[in-house]
């Protein structure tokens, strides 16, 4: 009897160990400096993607592109289930830009999802464009991505991009290693439970769960005047600034929208306009169909 106390208490403890160690507290301090760091040795031992090059790709290549993807989860999910399944095929993006008060390789996460076991990776138009064009303080070198198994691998080519929809879709370098990646799932109804793991200002891997609040098109500013539209979904999962171009999935753990921004709403007659709500703006993802053949 003592004998079976003694092994199924080794047994429990396993397992609590294995719990445990599953999803490791980490710095997000730590995680940061520790993706400059990996940056920055890509930089001084590999050949990467030259920012000239990158932003010509950026502008030229707008049409549909062939891609192996990944085929849509049939199975639900338990949401412990829809973590793994996300998180391990989310990446966190990121320029690396150098300045002219240090020599550090400074970064600025954002989020983005794999859709190809190949390498093939989806996040926003802004997000690409703001590495590119980080502004004249900063020198852009390089993108990386780092997967949620901790490998830091460079984006070798911007494959297609549409302002319109805000979507841009890059081809990572895996040195012929395949990486976890997500199907395209039908536009979900308002209403429906929605998941999403991100990067809200530095809080790596967040996971948030809301439903489809509403859908709607709206316009854009887009210069001298100008306007674009663009179709939306809104959901109630919390995201923020870092969210930007990760994954909104179903129960199935399958891509129904890509995070695309949040619109606060203020009340219209005080006079300091106090907050009444944020919306949060997703790009479905019949937007992304049509930028795959």
């Amino acid at each position: 009897m003592n004998n079976l106390f003694f092994k199924g208490s080794v047994l429990l403890l396993l397992l609590l160990t294995v719990s445990v160690n599953a999803q490791k507290l980490r710095s997000n301090d730590e995680y940061e400096r520790n993706l400059s760091l990996s940056a920055d040795s890509i930089l001084k031992k590999v050949s990467v993607l030259s920012m000239s090059t990158a932003d010509s790709q950026f502008k030229e290549r707008n049409q549909p592109i062939e891609i192996r993807r990944t085929r849509k989860f049939k199975r639900r999910l338990s949401p412990g289930g829809i973590y793994k399944k996300v998180a391990s095929a989310t990446v966190v993006i990121t320029g690396g830009c150098l300045c002219d008060h240090c020599s550090n390789l400074h970064v600025n996460p954002a989020s983005g999802y794999f859709i190809s076991e190949d390498g093939i990776c989806v996040t926003n138009y802004h997000v690409i464009d703001s590495y590119i064009h980080p502004g004249e303080q900063l020198k852009p070198k390089l993108i990386v991505v780092k997967l949620h198994d901790g490998r830091v691998l460079p984006v070798q080519e911007v494959l297609t991009a549409s302002k319109e929809n805000d979507l841009a879709i890059v081809k990572v370098d895996t040195n012929g290693a395949k990486v976890p990646a997500l199907g395209l799932d039908v536009e979900p109804e308002i209403g429906d439970d929605v998941y999403i793991v991100s990067h809200p200002q530095k809080l790596f891997y967040q996971f948030s769960k809301g439903m489809v609040t509403n859908k709607f098109r709206r316009k854009f500013p887009d210069g001298d005047n100008g306007f674009l539209e663009r179709d939306l979904i809104a959901v109630s999962a919390d995201y923020a600034t870092g969210s930007s171009g990760a994954a909104i999935v179903n129960k199935y753990g399958n891509v129904v929208a890509t995070v695309s921004s949040t619109r606060t709403l203020k009340h219209w007659g005080l006079e300091d306009k106090p907050t009444q709500m944020v919306v949060k703006e997703g790009i479905p993802a019949a937007s992304l169909e049509e930028l795959l053949k």
